[in-house]
């Protein structure tokens, strides 16, 4: 972790407004230096845009602003351990940013400036500054004067701030965000979306809630997230229906808008949101989705049923609320998914609902239920080998989860008596599959599954088959310990294979 800054606005040429500064720390000089990059709005979120090296080959820690819009950075010098020492360096432009009042009066505090002033310098070229005098004309509680920025300026920066102002004073007395409602039919974009914002930071306002539903159609999506989490705030089940049409009519399926009406839904509650989905799959996919998303985050056991939906991406969502919150009570149910036949095609989606699904076998406790799944031969080698590699560490489970790697313990030296005959009856044809192989001959070691032994020992007298499985069935003759062992190894150590001969 390293320095990451935004430009306060003063100090370097025009082209650098709005970015950012970064220091990429990559553990030697020659690698490392200040990155700046910006981003631009796109949707309801932003892209990132102008990424390259401002300043490179110093191995930077820290980088920050001087009100003279100078740049201090701090150099570790070199190495991932350091050597002991360091520098700080200063950077500027040519021709430096010169002081004003407005810089100089910062020294001494803005509180001893009137509200005129103050309102004055919310459109000062310095971020810094402009806070600064926002958060004085908070203390000074004129509301006045920030009405008056935020309904008259020419200056969107100023508005802004007046806003940000309002939203601070508003959270303690409602009556001060009254105001600014009107905000919310303004013709700049960014004037709508920080209104909602700021609605949706304080309690619900009666006044805004008939102009926010108008939003939730508005032409920018940026402004109809922010509409969106703001009227979830009233927790009205009214609002459920316009909510997920917001998604239904969002043809970009934007990640940020989905996540700021999701919010918004959660904010609602559970029993409205499972009454529409109760209604039957009448809702469109990315609804099915949102309300699977929004039962997620209220940890609502009722997600588990849209494990039964007939989309992948619907049954994904529900799938990992499950594993990953988790929510236990339903992971009986995910773990039954290994009948279903939305994991029969290999892509991105299915291995990760796959691996929830192997997992949560894994967790069950059930381990001769996981041998079925192995077994299923309609199933892809890849889900079929989840199965069988968690299998392996049965008796002596990782206290870390194999999916997500949260720490998530299990009871040792669980029982394997419930999977052992089913194992060792399907283990013939298991080894048979080279794709499967690996991972059953080491099952067949793990748990001294004697009645394949001479499978294995003829398997590997068969060198047609490929480099890992002669390793696998090597390393599991070793563990079954036969009486011709040794002669095997000497063999074996003569093999054209490096990682056999090892």
């Amino acid at each position: 972790p390293s320095g990451l800054i935004h430009y306060p606005g003063v100090g370097l040429p025009d082209r650098y407004a709005d970015h950012f500064f970064l220091c990429d720390f990559r553990g030697t000089p020659s690698k490392s230096g200040v990155r700046s990059f910006a981003v631009k709005p796109k949707g309801a979120g932003f892209e990132l845009i102008d990424s390259h090296e401002f300043i490179w080959q110093i191995l930077c820690t820290d980088i920050d602003f001087d009100l003279k819009g100078r740049i201090y950075l701090s150099d570790w010098v070199n190495g991932w351990d350091g050597l002991g020492k360091g520098r700080i360096y200063r950077f500027a432009k040519r021709d430096a940013y010169p002081e004003d009042s407005a810089v100089k009066a910062l020294a001494t505090g803005f509180d001893t400036l009137n509200a005129s002033q103050l309102k004055d310098i919310l459109s000062h070229a310095d971020q810094r500054i402009r806070q600064e005098a926002q958060f004085a004309l908070v203390r000074k509680n004129a509301v006045a004067e920030l009405v008056d920025v935020a309904n008259g300026s020419d200056n969107r920066i100023a508005r802004l701030h007046a806003i940000w102002g309002l939203g601070q004073l508003g959270r303690s007395d409602q009556r001060h965000l009254e105001p600014i409602v009107a905000l919310l039919s303004d013709r700049d974009n960014e004037v709508r979306a920080q209104t909602a914002k700021v609605l949706a930071d304080a309690q619900p306002l009666p006044a805004a809630k008939a102009k926010l539903s108008g939003l939730l159609n508005d032409e920018s999506l940026r402004v109809r997230g922010f509409a969106a989490h703001a009227l979830g705030k009233f927790s009205d089940p009214a609002t459920v229906d316009p909510l997920l049409q917001v998604l239904v009519e969002d043809e970009t399926a934007d990640p940020f808008l989905r996540h700021q009406v999701v919010m918004a839904l959660a904010d609602v509650g559970g029993d409205h949101l499972w009454s529409k989905w109760a209604l039957g799959k009448q809702q469109p996919t990315t609804a099915r989705v949102a309300l699977a998303l929004a039962l997620r985050r209220l940890g609502d056991e009722r997600v588990a049923l849209f494990l039964s939906d007939a989309n992948l991406q619907v049954v994904l969502a529900a799938a990992r609320a499950i594993h990953d919150e988790p929510l236990d009570d339903s992971m009986g149910q995910l773990a039954q998914l290994y009948q279903s036949d939305l994991l029969r095609e290999e892509n991105e989606q299915t291995d990760a609902l796959a691996r929830r699904v192997a997992n949560a076998w894994f967790r069950s406790g059930k381990g001769g239920l996981r041998v079925k799944m192995a077994t299923r031969s309609d199933l892809p080698a890849t889900f079929r080998n989840y199965a069988l590699e968690a299998l392996a560490d049965w008796q002596n489970p990782s206290p870390l989860d194999r999916v997500l790697n949260d720490y998530r313990p299990l009871q040792d030296n669980r029982p394997s008596a419930g999977f052992r005959d089913a194992l060792a009856k399907a283990a013939p044809e298991l080894i048979r599959d080279e794709s499967l192989r690996p991972a059953t001959v080491k099952l067949v070691g793990e748990f001294q599954l004697k009645g394949v032994t001479q499978q294995v020992a003829e398997l590997f007298n068969t060198r047609s088959h490929g480099e890992d499985s002669r390793v696998a069935l090597l390393e599991t003759i070793a563990k079954l310990a036969p009486a011709d062992l040794q002669s095997r190894l000497q063999r074996a150590a003569d093999d054209e294979s490096g990682k056999v001969r090892l």
